[in-house]
């Protein structure tokens, strides 16, 4: 066995780490202009002094070194990768040509991603038993990996590739399998990343110009916010930025040209750190616990800087949210943008696996899904925002199944037809006084069906439908008003009450009889069950109790009422990534529809289906999720 003293180097390049104690790694999104952006967030606070640090140690020829408790890990495109034991003894060795280093514990158990340089192919490492231990290799990007950084988030494991240029990717590993890309974006022009798993935040280093923050989880929307500032622009950040390291709640930069470190926490600049007599330095480790950050440096000389500093850990504002996944969803939209909007869920009780999710798309017309996800009909009506269906309406010639959506093109109601093995044909339009036309919901009251649709100035009419099959109707019979603007809306038929969201103040109620005179009242606010947008809404008819689930738009959740006084809250979930079956969360969801009917599976106690605002694991247009009842049921404790 060899033993190596720290350290000796003739230049490091490009190097993300020598990383430490599970603090995150990054990535990134959008690119930079050479000019300030408006969203600069101007940093505050003085450090007193500027801190002197001095090299303690050298190692030999290695490009990175990443510690982890017990042991360090060299990297080298010379000789691969190496096992050190705490004394700086070799005690395992992988061949290869490796750069670019990152790790994670993912369920107690070290994960370390290397860029294989002469594949640039990812390639993932555990230590068994004191060895080295190659676990997989996973297929390469669309381009040459320049950047490399690792995020957890639920025990799951994601890397973020960059190719310097402002091309990134963010990837779902596994220990076993294919990786799956996760989406593909854009960032600022740089190689250093670095994340913040305690708040799921990315920052990219843009090397001079300064420090850019992303959402690292990938049903956030996307967006960059320039955080910090090069002294080139007038900031507190150095001349120029190559390694970062992300700490709870900021980051730490390393300035090659002046041989600093910038320390950032909570929007403030906390210290200063200069490295006497350095050479060039990319390289950047540290490793904090609740009181102090302890810190690692490698120049291109080989001498190893080692300092800490005090500082406590930032406590990230974190929401006690229940998380559940969903188990199907649709084939996406024909198109990128905001296109899906409602779904409304149809039971065919004669054979309840051939039932249908009818969703609508906002720039073309009404889409039909089967359980299984895929399309089965479209049909191109025009710009259609919110869809509701109603079961056995009497109508002149027959019976009939029907649907009734919002038409923003002429600010009409489309109606819709539903034959008993579930076509869709249209069936003429109910013509309107509203000059924007919005959201929409249906409901029975004894013979009689109603249409109930909103215009952004908060005004609801109501109509009763009439006529056939293939021509229906509406009669005006009431018109009342919110104070904002509303959008969903649903009925309890057997309470005969109307449950309407107006988007930026909450959840209004009033009774839903077409003769009514009551007043809407307001029963829950925007607050810590709501948050602005509240969207979609629909009720579960459940054998013990009715709820009211509401689409949170704000917080990516769902809230859960009960539909009788005083409509108690009974709690909230997401739906997050569920990586066995390759579908990802939802996020920013407008319409939802729910369903107590036995469609049989994962959905005997019937589904509920939302609109997904953000369609990744890869990058595709939106479309709809569904969640098995039962789930929500357990996750909530629901009777």
């Amino acid at each position: 066995m060899q033993t190596y003293t720290f350290f000796k180097r003739t230049r490091l390049i490009n190097s993300l780490a020598l990383a430490a104690l599970s603090l995150g790694l990054g990535a990134c999104d959008e690119q930079l202009s050479n000019t300030p952006a408006e969203n600069v967030q101007h940093l505050s606070g003085q450090h007193t002094t500027d801190i002197s640090v001095k090299s303690s140690s050298v190692i030999e020829d290695a490009q990175q070194l990443i510690t982890v408790p017990g042991f360090s890990m060299a990297i080298s495109e010379s000789f691969g990768l190496r096992l050190l034991d705490e004394s700086g003894t070799s005690i395992d060795e992988y061949k290869g040509k490796f750069e670019l280093g990152d790790y994670r514990f993912i369920g107690g158990h070290l994960r370390l991603l290397l860029v294989d340089k002469n594949r640039n192919t990812p390639t993932l490492f555990t230590i068994d038993n004191r060895q080295l231990k190659r676990i997989n290799q996973f297929s390469s990007p669309s381009f040459n990996i320049d950047g490399l950084c690792l995020s957890a988030d639920a025990n799951q494991l994601f890397s973020f590739y960059l190719d310097g240029e402002g091309r990134a990717q963010q990837w779902l590993l596994a220990d076993q399998g294919p990786a799956r890309i996760v989406r593909s974006f854009t960032t600022a022009p740089g190689s250093f990343c670095s994340v913040d798993d305690s708040e799921q935040r990315l920052y990219v280093g843009e090397e001079n110009s300064g420090v850019w923050s992303y959402e690292a989880q990938a049903e956030a929307e996307a967006g960059r916010k320039l955080i910090a500032l090069s002294k080139a622009w007038g900031g507190v950040l150095g001349e120029d930025i190559a390694g970062i390291r992300a700490i709870a709640g900021g980051f730490a930069a390393i300035s090659p040209s002046d041989h600093s470190v910038a320390l950032v926490q909570s929007g403030e600049l906390k210290a200063r750190f200069v490295l006497d007599n350095a050479g060039e330095s990319e390289q950047l480790a540290l490793q904090q616990s609740e009181s102090n950050i302890v810190f690692s440096s490698v120049d291109e000389n080989g001498h190893v800087f080692r300092w800490s500093y005090s500082l406590p850990m930032h406590k990230a504002n974190t929401e006690n949210m229940v998380e559940i996944t969903a188990h199907m969803e649709t084939l996406a939209m024909p198109r990128h943008g905001d296109v899906a909007d409602d779904p409304a869920i149809w039971f065919n009780a004669a054979a309840p696996e051939q039932s249908l999710i009818l969703g609508t798309n906002k720039t073309a017309g009404l889409h039909s899904y089967q359980l299984n996800g895929e399309q089965r009909q479209f049909i191109g009506s025009g710009r259609l925002n919110n869809v509701d269906i109603a079961y056995q309406v009497p109508l002149s010639n027959d019976n009939s199944d029907i649907a009734a959506a919002s038409l923003r093109d002429n600010n009409s109601i489309a109606m819709f037809h539903i034959s008993s093995d579930g076509t869709v044909s249209e069936a003429g339009q109910i013509a309107t006084s509203m000059s924007e036309i919005y959201g929409l919901c249906m409901f029975q009251s004894g013979e009689k069906a109603y249409v109930l649709a909103n215009d952004k100035s908060g005004l609801y009419q109501q109509y009763e439908i009439s006529g056939s099959t293939s021509t229906m109707s509406g009669t005006l019979r009431r018109e009342f008003s919110l104070p904002g603007q509303p959008e969903g809306c649903t009925v309890d038929e057997k309470q005969e009450l109307l449950f309407m969201g107006e988007e930026d103040a909450g959840i209004w109620v009033v009774n839903s009889r077409a003769d009514s005179q009551d007043t809407p009242k307001l029963i829950h606010k925007i607050g810590d069950a709501l948050h602005d947008d509240v969207e979609g809404m629909a009720i579960y008819q459940g054998e013990q109790n009715d709820y009211l689930i509401v689409s949170s738009q704000g917080n990516n959740s769902y809230a859960v009422f009960d539909t009788t006084a005083p409509y108690q809250y009974r709690g909230s979930f997401r739906i997050t990534m569920n990586a066995a079956r390759g579908i990802d969360g939802t996020s920013e969801t407008d319409g939802l529809d729910v369903s107590s009917a036995n469609f049989g599976g994962v959905f005997t106690e019937g589904m509920l289906v939302v609109q997904d605002g953000h369609n990744v694991l890869p990058s595709e247009p939106q479309n709809f999720k569904a969640v098995s009842w039962t789930t929500i049921k357990s996750a909530l404790q629901l009777n």
